[in-house]
């Protein structure tokens, strides 16, 4: 796959091979998120365009045979201000936000262009991954990893899942004299004060943060004793 784990993408041969996916009744903010690997015009029908998301004619994100990136949501087209790498992996994805009624792309983690829509996007009809409608603009290729999520991920978020959703670390209530590396998540250092401490290790991707909470017990250092025998 694109992440180079044990998880695999899935191929499209440009002719009639797609991907379908429900409606998920989106009408507010929303993200369209995947790895790309466009390898060249379908086989059948207009080639021009292969379809990453496509519902209809006024839902479709689409990348042409020379990297263009594409959107069709909502009725209007523009076009992302950077070219999608082609014959290799790429981060594609497309965010909606309502509150700032902006549409923006970002290819590889960056910023590639935002727009204004007249009439708000909407993702609320079934969809496909690689077609829109059987017939034209059929992605050939690789896709990987596609998300869509109810919500605009910030720009932090989506460079973040661009570099692999780096995890990072964080704790309430540690004992004293010990700390957590951000970045490892491990704990070192010498308990100074003995109690019991209640205790919050978390974990975040930029996106979501998972807690576990637990009771630490600190006793204080005793003297060793030494018991007579005969």
């Amino acid at each position: 796959g694109a992440l180079g784990d044990a998880t695999t993408a899935v191929t499209l041969n440009g002719a009639g091979a797609y991907v379908a996916a429900p409606n998920l009744n989106l009408t507010s903010s929303f993200t369209l998120e995947a790895w790309a690997y466009y390898t060249g015009p379908g086989a059948i029908g207009d080639t021009t365009y292969g379809t990453l998301f496509g519902a209809a004619r006024d839902r479709r994100i689409l990348i042409s045979t020379n990297g263009a990136l594409l959107s069709e949501v909502g009725g209007e087209s523009w076009f992302a201000s950077a070219l999608v790498p082609t014959n290799t992996w790429a981060h594609v994805v497309y965010r909606y936000d309502a509150g700032a009624n902006q549409q923006a792309f970002f290819i590889n983690g960056a910023p590639a262009g935002t727009d204004t829509p007249t009439t708000p996007p909407t993702w609320n009809a079934a969809f496909r991954l690689g077609d829109y409608d059987g017939t034209n603009f059929l992605f050939k290729g690789h896709l990987d990893e596609a998300a869509v999520y109810g919500t605009a991920l910030s720009d932090a978020q989506i460079a973040a899942h661009y570099a692999g959703q780096a995890l990072s670390y964080g704790v309430i209530g540690l004992p004293t004299g010990l700390s957590i590396d951000p970045v490892t998540g491990r704990i070192t250092g010498t308990p100074t004060t003995a109690g019991v401490y209640s205790v919050t290790v978390s974990v975040t991707d930029g996106l979501s943060t998972t807690p576990t909470a637990f009771t630490w017990t600190v006793v204080a250092n005793q003297a060793p004793q030494v018991t007579a025998f005969s």
